[in-house]
């Protein structure tokens, strides 16, 4: 994959399928240091949030980054963004800072008290595809699935709100099934590496999360997750105890282990 062509600040977004054949060059040649920033409107704004006026103005600011530092810049989903750039450590961790800053300022001048609202955990995500390509290329199936799903006509099996009883109908099959089957179906892993001094990718730890999507299959197959808004933030919390009750189940004795939790489940009597 040769450098980043520059953009004029301002200009479209390419499309899905030209950051499918970008993730496919790198993967058959890999270039140190690039990483792919993964901007989600759709998952970290609600619905009622998400208004088109501001949506343009947060295009404009991600495509004069993506011009500014020579990236490529992408709409994958009608509210999903991903800007491929090149940069050290330290630069990429201050561009995404500033990113999250300017699109967080976007948010609260178009609605203003809405801080409360955003998942900020969901809105920009940095992946170093020398270390963690897997994830990456796992968010790209997913916009590619979700485009699908756009394209397809409606009917019988048009999607539905998360509710509450979604929500309570998971923690039910929790209690149903126990920990072991409920791990087993639903608990996967990603690993965490790190680069020794010789070049040669080391395991440092293993990632364990409950996977939405295998969630959705047999429990909430019509239930549309974008736009849930605070309900959507019930159900993480909710499934965050699960995790963290099943823990002695999900964790091998003696190996290094993370959880993908929310902020607040860290201050639960459970955790």
């Amino acid at each position: 994959m040769g450098e980043p062509a520059t953009r004029d600040a301002g200009a479209a977004p390419l499309d899905l399928r030209g950051l499918v054949q970008e993730m496919s060059q790198w993967r058959q040649a890999p270039v140190s240091n690039t990483s792919m920033i993964a901007i989600s409107l759709s998952s970290a704004l609600p619905e009622n949030k998400r208004a088109p006026a501001m949506v343009d103005q947060m295009i404009v600011a991600m495509s004069k980054l993506a011009a500014r530092t020579k990236a490529r810049f992408y709409r994958a989903t009608i509210g999903d963004f991903v800007i491929m750039v090149k940069a050290e450590e330290g630069p990429m961790i201050a561009l995404v800072r500033d990113l999250k800053i300017d699109l967080l300022r976007l948010v609260e001048q178009s609605f203003p008290g809405s801080f409360g609202t955003i998942d900020q955990t969901r809105l920009v995500v940095c992946y170093d595809l020398l270390t963690n390509y897997r994830s990456a290329a796992d968010r790209v199936t997913r916009f590619a699935q979700s485009s699908q799903k756009l394209e397809e006509p409606e009917g019988d099996g048009k999607l539905r709100p998360l509710t509450g009883t979604d929500i309570e109908r998971v923690l039910a099959a929790y209690k149903k099934f126990g920990s072991e089957r409920f791990v087993k179906a639903f608990v996967r892993h990603q690993e965490a590496v790190t680069i020794a001094n010789d070049g040669a990718m080391k395991p440092l730890m293993s990632e364990y999360f409950i996977s939405m999507d295998l969630l959705r299959k047999p429990l909430m197959i019509d239930v549309e997750m974008r736009g849930s808004g605070r309900l959507f933030n019930e159900f993480t919390l909710m499934l965050d105890q699960i995790m963290l009750e099943a823990f002695p189940t999900i964790a091998p004795e003696g190996k290094d282990c993370s959880l993908n939790l929310n902020v607040q489940s860290v201050f639960t009597p459970v955790f």
